[in-house]
């Protein structure tokens, strides 16, 4: 979903920064992207948004290139677990960053 995301931004001109954990793969989405836009402006940033200083880190990381973020996509990627564990992984992991997201991207006071 958030490949299918970042191909709606970049399609759009926006200028774009993904976050994911694997850099691997983070860089092979740059590839694929390019190949659709070559002239778009993307960055990427390798880190688990559910950790409080990996999350930062990768929020200063955008401020400091772009001087702001105008949009904020949380994308949760479900595994081949059991359905009621993958329910109970995903709500954690979702309401885990939510809330540092509400915290840190949403703070009225920065």
């Amino acid at each position: 979903m958030g490949l299918a995301l970042s191909r709606l931004f970049v399609a759009r001109g926006a200028k774009l920064t993904i976050v994911a954990r694997d850099k691997s793969r983070l860089e092979s989405a740059v590839v694929s992207l390019r190949q659709q836009q070559p002239d778009s402006q993307i960055a990427i940033h390798s880190a688990d948004v559910c950790v409080g200083d990996e999350a930062q880190l990768a929020i200063q990381s955008v401020v400091d290139r772009q001087g702001r973020i105008d949009a904020l996509v949380n994308c949760v990627v479900p595994l081949a677990l059991p359905q009621d564990y993958l329910r109970v992984v995903v709500v954690e992991q979702r309401e885990k960053s939510d809330r540092y997201g509400q915290k840190h991207f949403f703070d009225p006071r920065r």
